[in-house]
């Protein structure tokens, strides 16, 4: 169902209307309009979906402990962002090791 804000003319919209979603954004106080997409998702879209599924199941779990909140909230503040989405960005963005290069290495 979609919520209208009357606000001067028209606050903002958020829900969707048949295959049209209205989101708010909390930042710049503007609403975003997107399609419904009505393709069958690819492999690749499923498992980002699941990803951020166990991201978000994480990150409830983590923050149910009020020293990991207390982190993530002081993190959330810094940043401007949202405690929850701290948490699930940190899972999301998973650390990479490149192997060294020693070839040019010597001991001298």
């Amino acid at each position: 169902m979609t919520k209208v804000r009357f606000e001067g003319p028209i606050g903002g919209f958020s829900g969707s209307m048949g295959k049209m979603v209205f989101a708010d954004q909390q930042k710049n106080g503007r609403t975003v309009a997107y399609m419904k997409s009505q393709q069958v998702p690819t492999e690749a879209k499923l498992e980002r979906r699941a990803c951020f599924l166990e991201a978000s199941t994480l990150a409830d779990v983590a923050l149910k402990d009020p020293d990991t909140y207390a982190f993530y909230e002081k993190a959330g503040r810094d940043l401007g962002k949202k405690t929850r989405n701290v948490a699930i960005g940190e899972y999301l963005c998973k650390p990479s090791i490149k192997p060294l290069d020693l070839s040019e290495y010597n001991e001298t």
